[in-house]
């Protein structure tokens, strides 16, 4: 595992951040057309658009990120509305975090 932290490192501290209010990701946001990380693209609905952006601010991430993180959520745990995805959204994405963090520990 040794020859690999660095990889483990960088990991953890490349999650895209937040790119601010005039992004390109953010703009294709607000228009309701987000890219997954497989290339295709995914069209967004005005509540999607809105949780996205709220989320990308509240857990400064790329909006691109927060977008995965929602379809994400919604895949394995569901979500009965946009507060709820959020919260659903920022557990999973923390517990990404502290799995990687174990990971380094052992």
């Amino acid at each position: 595992l040794r020859p690999h932290l660095a990889a483990f490192r960088m990991l953890i501290s490349n999650t895209p951040k937040k790119g601010g209010e005039q992004s390109s990701q953010r703009q294709q946001v607000k228009a309701g057309q987000a890219i997954l990380a497989d290339g295709s693209p995914l069209p967004l609905s005005r509540i999607a658009i809105q949780t996205a952006i709220e989320l990308s601010d509240e857990l400064n991430l790329d909006e691109f990120v927060a977008v995965e993180l929602m379809v994400l959520t919604n895949r394995e745990r569901g979500a009965r509305s946009a507060n709820e995805l959020k919260k659903i959204a920022g557990g999973i994405l923390a517990e990404e975090r502290r799995c990687l963090v174990d990971t380094l520990l052992l």
